[in-house]
């Protein structure tokens, strides 16, 4: 058992918690009891650096986890009356109990850290940071396959669901009085001193604010994004080491980084993504992601990143995650809302037929990625706006499940459809192109890489693109200041904030105007079709059904139809998602074994 981040059992009986503690393993160091008092036990991963804090007096006991305790001198913010207004844009990223006599509550911020609770078959609660501690405390939870198809879907499950049954997330922003079983939802408040201001320097202040008392910090260097953060770091006179990865290959790796490095003066790192790091990744998933999806190469990427930061020394970290969802400057995003926008007119009967057609088991099998895709644009076509522009084309539809399943499965407590409808209802008036963003958002992959790395190193990471006030400035512009009118597959995006960055010599307009490469770039699909084959099709064993072998072969077959589309249609070379949404469902499904 590992444990990353912190841990509380709340009335649990001593034996859980001294075998629990007893078990477990945190990077080869023993666990750290912070608290046995009363009704609490805490148990910590004592080595996240600035990642965790505790403070403790005569009354009372907190334990905060997560990248904005740095901010944290005490715990005021997150007790008592203030804790409704708590949540602030600098502290959001948290989790956090709260100890006081008999009173214990549970607190998450605005941010990607979670908290996950489940009660014991033996009595009293445990919530943890980390999904895997709660699942497998005391007896292993087992898998609710009632939402399998929507999570095989869109890898991601809705209203604080999780893939095992009695185990739930508590929501972000909210504060859990464990006393009343009370759930109150925090307030985010703006720093009313950049809203309004300028874009570029509301982006400065909040990187001043986010880097504040660290002189040397680590960002994830990529794009035209994270190269703007290394050159605010820079105008702020801090010390900034930029990490990119390797894949050993150019045709994978980000261009323009020398380019970057050498106009700002800055140091630089490769982190190495090789085919025997991702397959030692694969093989221990549950303890170092916190959710099952469909790109965990990427997210292992990110993780791999943050641990070898940590060991150059360094514990603040920045993105440039946010910014394309925010300036709309993700092309394949702006295509497929462009795209449904069309499809809408298009009678539901012609496209119920089509959708058949790309069915048949030759077509599938010939064109797989490709038909599968195509079969969810058409059935999302006939669900309505908002329901048809939100969600992103599924993963797994009905037609590969049913091919893929040799059991008949669990009832699904609602359909696919009805989900997708509930989901968007109320943004009716919303602007399709944000619409589809927002969606994409939902799918919490960017979420669960960044709560991934921060609990698996304890690194924190920053961003100023998801500080309030930058949001607000960008969402008070209309839509035609972010882009422009007839924008196409291949314009940059972000056109106002690239037009706030040229002539002002931050970053050279060879690196402001670059073409967008996509995050989840890797050769990921080669390695699961070759490299990663056997690792593939032996994790799909602990899948919780009777799987098809030969659907699964042809998943992994190389195929025309796909290759067109990462050469033609995709801003990644990436096309077997389906294969590490199963990968990732079956590693975590082993926890209830």
């Amino acid at each position: 058992m590992t444990l990353h981040g912190i841990t509380a059992f709340i009335d649990a009986r001593p034996n859980v918690v001294d075998s629990f503690e007893k078990e477990g393993q945190v990077q080869g160091r023993t666990l750290q009891r912070v608290l046995s008092r009363n009704r609490v036990a805490v148990l910590t991963d004592g080595g996240t650096g600035r990642a965790l804090r505790s403070w403790e007096d005569s009354d009372a006991l907190t334990v905060a986890f997560g990248s904005g305790v740095a901010f944290l001198s005490e715990p005021k913010a997150l007790i008592g009356p203030a804790a409704e207004n708590a949540i602030y844009s600098d502290v959001s990223d948290l989790v956090a109990f709260h100890v006081d006599g008999e009173n214990v509550r549970a607190i998450t911020g605005s941010g990607v850290h979670r908290l996950y609770r489940r009660d014991l078959p033996s009595g009293g609660s445990v919530m943890s940071s980390h999904l895997a501690s709660v699942v497998t405390a005391e007896t292993p939870a087992q898998v609710d396959r009632s939402y399998e198809d929507f999570l095989l879907g869109f890898g991601f499950l809705p209203d604080g669901r999780t893939m095992f049954e009695g185990v739930t997330e508590l929501p972000a922003s909210s504060l859990l009085e464990l006393s009343d079983e009370r759930v109150e939802k925090l307030t985010v408040e703006v720093d009313q001193r950049t809203t309004g201001a300028d874009l570029l320097e509301a982006l400065l202040a909040a990187v001043e604010r986010q880097s504040e008392g660290v002189d040397h910090c680590a960002v994830f260097l990529g794009g035209f994004d994270s190269a703007l953060v290394c050159a605010l770091l820079k105008k702020l006179g801090k010390q900034v080491t930029a990490y990119t990865f390797d894949f050993g290959d150019p045709a994978f790796n980000q261009s323009h980084t020398d380019l970057v490095t050498d106009a700002l003066g800055i140091e630089h790192r490769w982190v190495t993504i090789d085919v025997d790091r991702m397959r030692a990744g694969f093989g221990d998933l549950p303890n170092i992601l916190n959710s099952p999806g469909a790109q965990p190469h990427y997210q292992l990427h990110t993780v791999f990143a943050a641990e070898d930061i940590r060991e150059d020394g360094l514990q603040t970290a920045f993105t440039g995650d946010g910014c394309d969802a925010l300036f709309l400057g993700y092309p394949t995003i702006r295509a497929r809302s462009n795209l449904m926008s069309r499809l809408r007119r298009i009678p539901a009967p012609v496209a119920g037929i089509l959708t058949r057609i790309l069915g048949i088991g030759i077509i599938d099998r010939r064109l797989g990625h490709v038909a599968r895709t195509a079969r969810s644009v058409m059935r999302a076509s006939t669900l309505g706006y908002p329901a048809s522009g939100h969600l992103p084309t599924q993963y797994l539809d009905e037609v590969s499940l049913h091919r893929l399943r040799e059991d008949e499965g669990v009832p699904s407590a609602e359909t696919v459809a009805e989900i997708r409808t509930r989901l968007a209802a109320g943004m009716e008036e919303m602007d399709p192109m944000r619409l589809a963003f927002l969606g994409n958002a939902a799918t919490s992959a960017s979420r669960v890489k960044v709560d991934s790395a921060i609990m698996r190193a304890g690194v924190a990471q920053f961003t100023p693109y998801k500080d309030p006030a930058v949001v607000q400035e960008v969402m008070d512009l209309p839509r035609s200041a972010l882009l422009s009118e007839g924008s196409n597959r291949s314009d940059l995006g972000k056109q106002y904030l690239i037009e706030a960055v040229l002539g002002t010599g931050l970053l050279p307009e060879e690196v402001v105007l670059q073409p967008k490469q996509s995050p989840v770039t890797s050769p990921i699909d080669n390695w699961y079709m070759n490299d990663l084959r056997s690792e593939v099709l032996e994790q799909l064993e602990s899948l919780p059904f009777e799987w098809d072998r030969a659907y699964v072969e042809n998943l992994l077959r190389p195929k025309r139809a796909e290759d067109w589309y990462r050469n033609r249609i995709a801003l990644s070379p990436h096309a077997l998602q389906a294969v590490g949404m199963l990968v990732t469902y079956a590693g975590f499904s082993r926890l209830s074994t």
